[in-house]
């Protein structure tokens, strides 16, 4: 990961805007939707600057450059069409540790900014890490025309409703456990269809449903296929992305794991011809322990749980717990298929 991805809360914070055309209105109107307070060196603005000025939306400065202060803004971006203004700008706030960007110009900035999508109060950005802004566009569109803007109230929805389980009694792996369970159900459709006021029920009926009651721990057996990330199922996909554990052996690729919830714990499983990491029985154990713990469990093996794994011996010990689970088959490629025919 060549930067690391944050996000600033710049309301009623001074920024600095150095620019005069498209560039630099195109970076102001940002700032303004994050309710910054703008001050802008130009010699002459483009007519929509000159009309956000217009309407005191931002204050022209009145000093030359090298008269600024830069301490007194939290972040500064040069957008000029002087380049020596940018080169000065960037120099200074650097030196004062000011998060600084300068338009198409990689080396001059201490950040850089991606290409969002606004569902506020949901926010996705997408970086390149200023290696090619229309690419992140490209990929910021695709994205779009898979979140429409009703994801925006749904957040604020949940929002209120999170405020709510914050409050009661269990631990943060408890919590996190009952909005992946809210999440996976009806909820999101429910509300996108238009149906607020049932998704709204649901969330409340879970709340009072979940007071008193311990959260169950499951285990998940899927297949992780050839080793191909891309040919994973959506559903060993959604499942590896909310496990608290990730149990996996020799055979699933680092590629794969990967896509893992970035919270969970991994545990290798790892068995070739006699030398075994785990035993089949320490294996069963240890899937049993971490689920009655309350925690989800995604026990990922390469190629099929069932075809190529031990699979069966560890569904008979999770019935015999009692432990709730799900079977996750996968893609088989052709040559496997062959060869499970007895073709070599």
């Amino acid at each position: 990961m060549e930067q690391f991805p944050v996000f600033m809360n710049l309301s009623g914070q001074k920024c600095l805007v150095a620019g005069e055309e498209n560039k630099a209105y195109a970076k102001i109107i940002l700032l303004l939707k994050a309710g910054a307070q703008i001050d802008l060196l130009t010699h002459k603005p483009c007519k929509p600057i000159g009309e956000l000025l217009h309407r005191n939306q931002l204050v022209a400065l009145k000093e030359s450059l090298k008269q600024i202060d830069l301490t007194r803004y939290r972040l500064v971006i040069g957008a000029s069409e002087d380049e020596g203004v940018n080169h000065y700008l960037s120099e200074e706030a650097m030196k004062n540790n000011i998060p600084v960007n300068v338009v198409d110009e990689l080396d001059q900035c201490s950040f850089t900014i991606p290409s969002i999508l606004d569902r506020s109060p949901l926010i996705v950005a997408v970086s390149s890490s200023g290696k090619s802004p229309t690419l992140s566009k490209y990929v910021r569109r695709k994205i779009e025309s898979i979140l429409p803007p009703s994801y925006g109230p749904l957040a604020e929805m949940i929002g209120e409703f999170r405020k709510v389980v914050l409050k009661k009694p269990g631990s943060y792996g408890e919590k996190k456990r009952f909005w992946d369970h809210i999440l996976s159900g009806p909820l999101v459709d429910l509300f996108l269809s238009g149906n607020e006021e049932n998704a709204q029920r649901i969330i409340q009926h879970e709340i009072e449903n979940s007071e008193g009651n311990t959260i169950k721990g499951s285990v998940i057996l899927a297949g992780a296929g050839p080793g191909d990330p891309e040919l994973l199922t959506l559903r060993t996909l959604r499942h590896l992305q909310s496990s608290d554990v990730v149990v996996y052996d020799r055979l699933v690729s680092d590629p794969i794991l990967e896509y893992a919830n970035p919270e969970a714990e991994r545990i290798y499983a790892g068995k070739k011809d006699k030398d075994h990491f785990m035993g089949q029985e320490q294996i069963n154990e240890k899937l049993i322990e971490l689920a009655k713990q309350g925690k989800k469990v995604i026990r990922l093996k390469g190629g099929d749980p069932f075809i190529f794994g031990r699979g069966g011996e560890e569904l008979e010990a999770l019935l015999d717990a009692g432990i709730h689970f799900q079977i996750i088959p996968c893609i088989i490629l052709l040559q496997d298929a062959l060869h499970m025919l007895g073709y070599h």
